[in-house]
């Protein structure tokens, strides 16, 4: 209950604008190929091995949700839009979407994740290719002066289908790398049918090494 009323504050607390400052773009580089074949049916990876094979949990469900909330995914250069979102995927592609995601950090508290705020339009890549989708997501960097509440926005993904691999790859061949984080949500939040914005933080579970290839075209604000 106490982080739903957060939330809840955190988005009242934000303005709305659009960014006028100079496109970048922020994200995984996609010139890496994507290699993993780890798909929404297999779960998640427990990582009790120092690389593949792993024993999985969670598995058979037909969708799932991934965030990278540390680098390359994020952060963001502050408040702005998130105008596209470019993926590659290899040679087996299916339905998907992107959706923005919020996490909450307070002193002592630590980082809470996440909202979900706002879903794309469903689409589906091309194989063996890097595809754009039009975004225009209103990206929230804010720290509340009176709770200290900070939000951060982030770009997530949505995969829509239980045979087509998550894309991506792993920096250590399935062993733990906590330099990069991972939440993945299990099935999709278009599967459990969650209304965005939802108001309330959702429960993922964590696991680290994979970089999923999407990145952002990102306007920051002026």
């Amino acid at each position: 209950m106490r982080w739903t009323v957060l939330v809840f504050l955190a988005a009242v607390a934000c303005g709305e604008g659009v960014g006028g400052g100079t496109p970048v773009t922020l994200g995984a580089n996609l010139a890496n190929a994507p290699t993993s074949t780890v798909t929404c049916a297999d779960g998640y990876p427990i990582q009790i091995n120092p690389s593949f094979p792993q024993p999985f949990n969670g598995g058979g469900f037909a969708s799932c949700a991934l965030v990278n909330f540390l680098p390359p995914q994020g952060p963001s250069l502050g408040p702005g839009v998130a105008l596209r979102g470019n993926i590659r995927v290899g040679p087996t592609t299916g339905p998907m979407r992107f959706v923005r995601m919020r996490q909450l950090a307070q002193r002592g508290s630590g980082v809470q994740c996440c909202s979900l705020e706002e879903y794309g339009q469903q689409f589906t890549p091309a194989a063996n290719a890097v595809t754009t989708v039009p975004l225009n997501f209103r990206m929230t960097q804010d720290t509340d002066p009176d709770s200290g509440i900070i939000t951060s926005d982030v770009v997530g993904l949505e995969v829509l289908a239980p045979s087509v691999p998550i894309p991506g790859f792993w920096t250590n061949n399935g062993g733990q790398d906590f330099t990069v984080a991972d939440y993945i949500f299990i099935p999709s939040f278009t599967q459990q049918g969650t209304q965005a914005p939802s108001n309330f933080l959702l429960q993922p579970v964590g696991y680290s090494g994979f970089v999923m290839l999407i990145n952002v075209d990102y306007a920051p604000d002026n």
